[in-house]
């Protein structure tokens, strides 16, 4: 079974560029230090942080303006299209 910030992280990533946000403006909304807060969300989305709290996720995604329940819904469905594609020849 595949480690949940497998999925998430990524997914992470990309909702925070298509926000048009740096790492270092997320950082700041997530009322982080600058330098530290960047490098902090720079391991994140580099998978270098193996096992992210929950409340960071959330932060995060309060950060970049994403519901969290349009976040997991959205990943939940991607997940069961993913896992249905896999089972249909």
């Amino acid at each position: 079974m595949m480690r949940f910030y497998k999925l998430i992280i990524p997914k992470l990533s990309q909702l925070r560029k298509n926000a048009d946000l740096t790492q270092l403006q997320v950082a700041q909304r997530m009322k982080l230090k600058p330098k530290s807060g960047q490098t902090f969300i720079a391991r994140l989305e580099n998978e270098l942080i193996k096992a992210p709290r929950i409340d960071t996720i959330l932060n995060y995604l309060d950060a970049i303006g994403v519901s969290w329940i349009t976040f997991f819904t959205e990943l939940s469905s991607e997940r069961d299209k993913q896992e249905h594609d896999t089972f249909v020849l």
